[in-house]
């Protein structure tokens, strides 16, 4: 208990003594996040409730991920910009333990949503018959709801045996407890990435097979399968989210099993920056890949920007449709 008292004076020691420049760097990096991920999942929420073709299954997923990350940073950014300005936490003992509850549920949340999304591709590109029936409008809304369902429960056992979230000077948020973070890393991140890479990878060998036997179909044959190609652009965007998401959220769960198997906050306090930034600079992705990726995305940003574009296509518009 000693040593872990020791850890955190050192960490708070380093992080009050700061220099003007690291406070202005760091303030800067997430203000900088801050302003590109709100406006950016409030566009793509827009766009979805703009754009009726894209009130479907994958549409249902989207809007999941958008309002998880929009949430995250509302709740996350004033409280985490506060502290890297003055150097110490100012919200008290019953918002720490709030903001503690919640930035699990929601990053929970996230994971278990992609998980969905990379079953919702599986079923588009292999079995298309059955995902209108599996992932019907209807239907896929109740598995979000029962996702943020699951999702809040993630802390219930921490809570229900007395546990106290306590800030943490390195990575400048309210954390649990590494009591029961082995468990329930388990059943609320490592399952949830093992279904990712499961499903993705069949989605993969199914794209790859079904390539294969077009090429080796005559013209008005291939017609038939022009939908799974146009299937191919949106599970390669869900999929690079996916990537980035990856990106972002691994180093941020090695470290906390790296300081879970050493027992304390002992590592450097460059690993907790760079911590703290790859768990902000997650809720960028969405916005930031369906425009560099998706035309039609990038279009409707841009037309309720007022920025003036070329028009999209009908064969574009019916695509998405489609997805």
């Amino acid at each position: 208990m000693n040593e872990s008292l020791s850890e955190e004076g050192r960490l708070q020691n380093l992080f009050s003594s700061r220099s003007t420049f690291s406070i202005v760097l760091e303030s800067s990096i997430a203000l900088l996040i801050f302003l590109v991920a709100v406006p950016g999942n409030a566009l793509v929420l827009l766009v979805v409730y703009k754009t009726p073709r894209l009130r479907n299954a994958a549409g249902i997923l989207i809007t999941s991920l958008a309002i998880s990350d929009l949430s995250l940073m509302l709740l996350l950014f004033p409280l985490t910009f506060s502290v890297m300005v003055t150097g110490r936490w100012l919200g008290g003992f019953y918002l720490c333990q709030i903001s503690g509850y919640a930035v699990p549920f929601l990053c929970s949340g996230s994971l278990q949503t992609m998980a969905l999304m990379a079953l919702d591709r599986h079923f588009r590109i292999a079995h298309p018959i059955k995902h209108r029936v599996v992932f019907s409008v209807k239907r896929t809304k109740l598995m979000v709801v029962l996702v943020w369902l699951a999702a809040s429960t993630v802390q219930l056992p921490y809570v229900a045996n007395g546990g106290v979230y306590t800030f943490h000077p390195g990575k400048v948020i309210c954390f649990v407890d590494f009591s029961l973070l082995a468990k329930l890393g388990i059943v609320y991140l490592v399952l949830p990435s093992l279904v990712i890479q499961h499903f993705y990878m069949k989605v993969f060998l199914a794209l790859r097979a079904n390539k294969k036997r077009v090429k080796t179909l005559d013209r008005q044959s291939r017609d038939t399968f022009r939908m799974t190609a146009q299937e191919v652009r949106l599970t390669r965007t869900l999929l690079v989210t996916v990537i980035a998401y990856a990106i972002c959220w691994t180093p941020v769960m090695i470290i906390d099993f790296v300081e879970m198997a050493c027992g304390g906050w002992v590592l450097p306090r460059g690993v907790y920056i760079m911590y703290s930034t790859c768990g902000l600079a997650s809720a960028c992705i969405n916005p930031l890949v369906y425009g560099f990726m998706n035309r039609v995305f990038r279009a409707e940003y841009m037309r309720l920007l007022g920025i003036r574009t070329l028009n999209i296509s009908n064969s574009s518009v019916a695509s998405i449709e489609q997805q």
